[in-house]
């Protein structure tokens, strides 16, 4: 009997070894790569601590200075607050010499910009990081053995500013603020003629002035909470009117703009103002630019003019049918650094002429039909009136 020869394969073998070769380098460029994705991510990390660390830090020293007026007192708070992060695997902190002190003004173009010891002192500025000629040093890398680089260098700069803020409310008071909500003109809650509703006040649950009158309790609401309260005017406008009623015997009259109230930081003389508006009858026609340049006369006269960023809110009902043209008396008003929001409300609101309006102010429309969608009008434009600026 012939025995049985085993017979190799040499090209398998080959192969099989050749495999087992590439696997190792793969292994081995997935072990790099998971490496520097590591390290990456690592350095990305701590890049985003120390912008979270350094902001909350120059926040703490705006805040305490907001309170205090003490420079000490604001870089030990800023301290303080440093202290309670870390970056990286290292505790962070700050020295007093990394709290800069300074002013911000608003340059033409609408923006700010950071003077180091400028006056009045409202802005405090913070640069730091992790770098070799720092006191924190420059930070350590997680796998320095593999690649060959122990440190990075990381930075963060954040700039606060307490920004005082002046806000008039412009508010229509025509004839028109009496309808109900249906958007028909001429059409009152109670269902009665307007040769009865036009002279008496509205009413006080379904006309567009009780809507009004809610929107704005609730502006007041959340201006209340601000840390800083924002004194805000009020202005109203229609036109100069007069007229006899046979229905009550006597004469009725308007004027085309009026103060309300004078800049107050007590909301519920706030609210009172806009109540007494709607105590009375609300009649007349639509001179929206009467209530603006009032509103600006207002703002020109502050004594807080120079270092106020002062806001005017433009509200109407309605179209413009009297006086300048709101969108010319806006530039005259935006030129003099405010910045201009409206809000349009019902379906009789002149769309186009508040929207150029907002634009030239700089500022946006809102648009409301309902009290449900004013009212959240209101309230995001309050929201939006922060005093403090970040960089």
């Amino acid at each position: 009997m012939v025995p049985l020869l085993k017979i190799q394969n040499k090209n398998y073998v080959s192969r099989k070894g050749s495999t087992t070769v590439v696997f190792v380098l793969l292994l081995n460029v997935i072990f790099v790569l998971g490496v520097f994705i590591l390290e990456y991510s690592y350095l990305k990390l701590a890049k985003t601590e120390l912008r979270i660390a350094v902001d909350a830090c120059s926040r703490a020293a705006s805040a305490e200075y907001g309170v205090s007026k003490d420079l000490d007192a604001a870089i030990a708070a800023a301290q303080e607050m440093a202290s309670r992060y870390r970056v990286g695997r290292s505790q962070f902190s700050i020295e007093p010499a990394d709290v800069i002190v300074g002013t911000i003004s608003q340059t033409e173009s609408g923006t700010y910009e950071f003077l180091e010891n400028g006056t009045p002192t409202n802005a405090f500025r913070i640069a730091t990081g992790y770098t070799d000629d720092s006191v924190l040093g420059a930070l350590d890398s997680l796998f320095a053995s593999f690649h060959g680089v122990e440190k990075f260098q990381i930075q963060s700069l954040s700039t606060v500013a307490e920004i005082d803020l002046e806000v008039v409310l412009v508010l229509d008071r025509s004839g028109s603020m009496a309808f109900d909500l249906s958007g028909a003109s001429w059409q009152y809650p109670n269902g009665q003629s307007w040769y009865v509703n036009y002279f008496i006040p509205p009413d006080t649950t379904g006309s567009r002035w009780a809507a009004l009158d809610s929107a704005l309790s609730l502006f007041a609401d959340v201006l209340d909470q601000k840390s800083k309260k924002v004194p805000v005017a009020i202005t109203s406008y229609s036109t100069n009117y007069s007229t006899w009623s046979e229905h009550f015997g006597k004469s009725f009259s308007s004027v085309e703009a009026s103060v309300e109230q004078t800049f107050t930081t007590d909301y519920q003389e706030l609210r009172d103002g806009v109540g007494a508006i709607g105590s009375t009858a609300i009649i007349g026609g639509t001179n929206i630019s009467a209530g603006m340049e009032l509103a600006a006369e207002l703002l020109e006269a502050s004594p807080n003019r120079e270092f106020a960023y002062q806001v005017m809110i433009v509200m109407t009902d309605g179209q413009w049918n009297a006086g300048r043209h709101p969108v010319l008396a806006a530039q005259d008003i935006a030129d003099q650094g405010v910045k201009i929001f409206t809000v349009a409300f019902s379906n009789d609101a002149d769309i186009e002429t508040m929207q150029g309006v907002a634009d030239v102010g700089g500022g946006d429309l809102f648009y409301a039909i309902t009290q449900e969608q004013l009212e959240e009008a209101f309230r995001e434009i309050a929201q939006s009136l922060e005093i403090v600026f970040v960089e």
